[in-house]
């Protein structure tokens, strides 16, 4: 067995999410494999668009960001422009964005998929059960976070025009 298979993801792995073509780092000559989030996925297959993929990213390092992660470049301490601690800000921000998200489904769909790494097919299983079968399931799952994003997105962008 050569090294690049003993350091790529087993097969069950593959098939479970969606991986970057490997790539050789510059430090280490080895094939690097990087894990896609299902909003990356969903974008390079076309069902996302580039402000909702935006929106996601920006949801995700708030959500990480609330829980204690460290998302920023900022260093260890971390402290936001105004010097406060950097959980409180992002626990401010996703405070804000569930109030924008005005429905509880949608809202639980966007966390469930950070959280859980949920497809929109468990999505639509998990909050509609009446969809039957797979393609309807994917497409009530897609729905309700593209909702989700498009919100999120709007109001960004809505952000970004005041003066």
């Amino acid at each position: 067995m050569s090294l690049t298979e003993t350091l790529s993801p087993t097969p069950e792995r593959l098939n479970k999410s969606r991986f970057e073509t490997p790539s050789t780092d510059q430090k280490v000559k080895r094939d690097a494999y990087r894990a896609m989030s299902i909003f990356q996925s969903l974008y390079a297959s076309g069902k996302l668009s580039s402000e909702e993929l935006y929106a996601s990213e920006h949801l995700e390092r708030h959500y990480w960001g609330a829980m204690g992660a460290k998302v920023g470049d900022k260093g260890s301490g971390e402290v936001s422009d105004n010097h406060q601690p950097a959980i409180t800000v992002h626990n401010a921000a996703l405070d804000a964005m569930s109030k924008l998200i005005d429905c509880p489904m949608t809202w639980r769909a966007l966390v469930d998929t950070v959280e859980e790494r949920a497809t929109p097919q468990d999505i639509g299983r998990r909050l509609l059960p009446e969809c039957g079968n797979r393609p309807q399931s994917f497409i009530a799952g897609l729905a309700i976070i593209k909702l989700g994003l498009r919100k999120i997105a709007n109001y960004r962008s809505r952000a970004r025009e005041r003066p």
